[in-house]
C-alpha cells in the first residue's frame, strides 16, 4: 500500500509489487479503503491508478468503504478529471462486457426454449400418432382411447 500512497510513489515499484504477488486485495483498517480508493485519493500519477485498474480484480472499483466512497467518488471530490476519465471509461467498458454477457445469456436462453417447444411440438405429434394407431386397432374414437389411456393413468 505504500507503494501507492507515497508521494514518491511510481509505476516502477507497482509493477514489481503486482508482479511478485503482493496482496493487492487488502484493506485499510480505518476507513476499509481497498488499494484503488488509496490510490484515488493520495496518488497524483493517473498512471498508477490506470496500472492498478487494468490489473487487479474489478470488483474493487465499485466496492465502498466505511464513507460509502467508491475510487471514482474520491476522484470526483479531489476534482482529479485524468482519474475521473479513466475510471468512466474502465466502467463503461465494463457496462459493456455485463451487457455482452447478457445478450448472450438471452440468447442462449431463447435457443433452449425453441428447442424445448420444438420437442413439446414432437411429442405431442408421436402422441397424437400412437393415439389413432390405438384408435384404429380398437376401432374406436380417438376421444374415446383418449379417454381410456387417462384412466389408466
Amino acid at each position: 500500500m505504500l507503494a501507492v500512497v507515497s508521494e514518491k510513489a511510481n509505476i516502477g515499484s507497482v509493477k514489481d509489487l503486482l508482479q511478485a504477488q503482493a496482496n493487492f486485495g487488502m484493506h485499510e483498517k480505518t476507513n476499509q479503503d481497498n488499494l484503488l480508493h488509496l490510490a484515488a485519493r493520495w496518488t497524483p500519477q493517473v498512471d498508477i491508478l490506470e496500472y492498478l485498474v487494468n490489473n487487479l480484480t474489478k470488483d474493487l472499483l465499485f466496492e465502498r468503504n466505511k464513507q460509502g466512497d467508491t475510487p471514482m467518488s474520491i476522484c470526483q471530490q479531489r476534482k482529479n478529471q485524468p482519474a475521473i476519465e479513466l475510471l468512466e471509461k474502465v466502467q463503461k467498458q465494463n457496462d459493456q462486457s455485463d451487457k455482452k454477457t447478457e445478450d448472450l445469456l438471452k440468447s442462449l436462453q431463447e435457443e433452449e426454449d425453441r428447442e424445448a417447444r420444438l420437442r413439446a411440438k414432437r411429442n405431442e405429434k408421436k402422441y397424437k400418432q400412437k393415439l389413432d394407431k390405438l384408435s384404429k386397432r380398437d376401432n374406436c374414437s380417438k376421444e374415446e382411447t383418449e379417454q381410456r389411456l387417462q384412466e389408466m393413468k
